[in-house]
């Protein structure tokens, strides 16, 4: 019976062993990760200019990602009911290139009118979204001020 009691407490203080080492190399390597980079992010300026007739917006980001060459998409819908002429349009940028390294980046997208009617002065939603090289994917939504060049 004895020798059944000292074999659990050996076994008791081996898996304990193994548990605290577990729970050093799960923080060890948490730590690790906190340290690399942050996720990517973007934010859509107040404002947008309409030019060329109301066939294109030129809107702005910022960003910032780390890891080499991300992709930015841009849309804006103005309704009618957001527009000076009363007339709604949607237009979109599919792809911008990104410089990802680390630093916070201003970049210049222009929206090509490929829906409805024509922009005008108003305001309007936008969408942007940034795949950082990873693929992870950071967004922003909100509303906007076009106004004239």
């Amino acid at each position: 019976m004895e020798r059944l009691l000292t074999a659990r407490r050996r076994y008791g203080a081996r898996l304990a062993a193994l548990v605290v080492l577990g729970l050093a190399l799960a923080l060890t390597t948490a730590g690790i990760g906190s340290s690399a980079a942050s996720p990517a992010s973007i934010s859509i300026a107040s404002k947008a200019y309409v030019y060329n007739s109301g066939l294109r917006l030129e809107a702005q980001v910022t960003f910032q990602c780390s890891g080499g060459t991300g992709h930015v998409f841009m849309q804006v819908t103005q309704t009618a009911a957001q527009s000076s002429n009363g007339q709604g349009a949607g237009g979109s940028q599919f792809v911008e290139t990104a410089n990802c390294d680390g630093s916070p980046h201003k970049l210049s997208v222009t929206i090509a009118r490929t829906s409805g009617g024509l922009f005008d002065i108003g305001k309007a939603t936008a969408h942007a979204q940034l795949m950082d090289p990873s693929g992870f994917v950071a967004g922003d939504d909100r509303t906007i001020d076009i106004v004239t060049v």
